[in-house]
């Protein structure tokens, strides 16, 4: 009888084990994959940096017509857009 009971401990025991064995792998796979999505963040802050760079460099060498030009034809093209979609919805729902 106590050969049964020791058994059935280990039977515990090994399967604990084992369950903080599966536990650990799963933790070092999420560590790995938070150190990738790090470096694919960083790289992605790096470009944005790079990019608002290049736009207050080109933002300096704008002159104030062309500027005012720019955001006279970013308007426009607003209106055309928000145009069209009500176009569409007037299609959609007219009939």
């Amino acid at each position: 009888m106590a050969s049964n009971v020791d058994t059935a401990k280990l039977d515990s025991l090994f399967n604990k084990l084992d369950n903080i064995a599966r536990l650990e792998e799963r933790v070092d796979n999420l560590e790995n994959w938070q150190d990738k999505q790090n470096g694919s963040l960083l790289r992605l802050e790096d470009k944005f940096d790079k990019f608002g760079e290049k736009l207050n460099e080109l933002n300096g060498k704008l002159d104030k017509e062309t500027k005012s030009i720019l955001m006279w034809l970013v308007g426009l093209l607003g209106g055309v857009i928000a145009s069209m979609i009500l176009f569409a919805i007037d299609l959609y729902f007219g009939k």
